[in-house]
């Protein structure tokens, strides 16, 4: 999710106008008023331009879904990750998302004013329960194939020998 209603929808809407973030908070509900054995990671992505309606968006979150254990929340700045329109996207300075982070977390503790758990540790994406690592076919693998991506900071978290 990018945010509240109006913040996301700009940015997904679906093909027919209709809200998308609609659908998604309808199904969050109704996973919460099930009894599903389910572990849900609400993820909600940070640009510049999101960071300042997030905090209310959080709390909204925390209220509505956060009192139950099958939720939890992954706050994930918006990356660059090649294609036609990378330039475009609008991305927080690595510089100021360990702050950006740490502040909206605030607004997801019913008390503010508490402090994270000791041994809070960000770890790769790709080793959250929720993310596969997949093998690329040998096309995929080909020299020209490799050359077209552009190498970020959390590639080599994931590398094995």
């Amino acid at each position: 999710m990018d945010g509240p209603q109006a913040v996301h929808d700009s940015s997904r809407g679906r093909v027919n106008g209709s809200s998308s973030f609609q659908r998604i908070w309808d199904s969050l509900l109704a996973i919460r008023a099930s009894t599903l054995p389910v572990q849900v990671v609400l993820r909600i992505h940070l640009t510049p331009a999101t960071l300042p309606c997030l905090p209310e968006f959080l709390a909204q979150v925390r209220d509505t879904f956060l009192d139950d254990d099958r939720f939890s929340v992954n706050l994930r700045p918006v990356e660059r990750r090649g294609g036609p329109n990378d330039e475009s996207i609008e991305v927080l300075p690595w510089a100021e998302r360990a702050k950006a982070v740490k502040a909206l977390e605030s607004a997801l503790r019913s008390d503010p004013t508490a402090h994270e758990e000791p041994g809070h540790m960000d770890v790769c994406c790709a080793a959250r329960p929720n993310s596969f690592v997949s093998e690329p076919t040998a096309a995929l693998r080909s020299a020209r194939w490799r050359s077209t991506i552009r190498r970020t900071p959390w590639d080599n978290c994931c590398r094995t020998a």
